[in-house]
């Protein structure tokens, strides 16, 4: 993924970032449903996402 960096300094330059995309039923069989809300902890190594009931 290409983000467009935020600097007003340099505004053609952009950078390079990690990003995750996730779908499939498999989301849904888990009980995370569409708009359903989301915790994210980030950790070393790890993403955890976790439905806030």
């Amino acid at each position: 993924y290409t983000q467009p960096l935020k600097n007003p300094d340099q505004p053609t330059k952009e950078m390079r970032v990690p990003w995750i995309r996730m779908q499939g039923l498999w989301l849904q069989q888990a009980g995370f449903v569409i708009n359903a809300p989301v915790t994210v902890r980030v950790m070393e190594g790890c993403v955890v996402l976790t439905l806030e009931t």
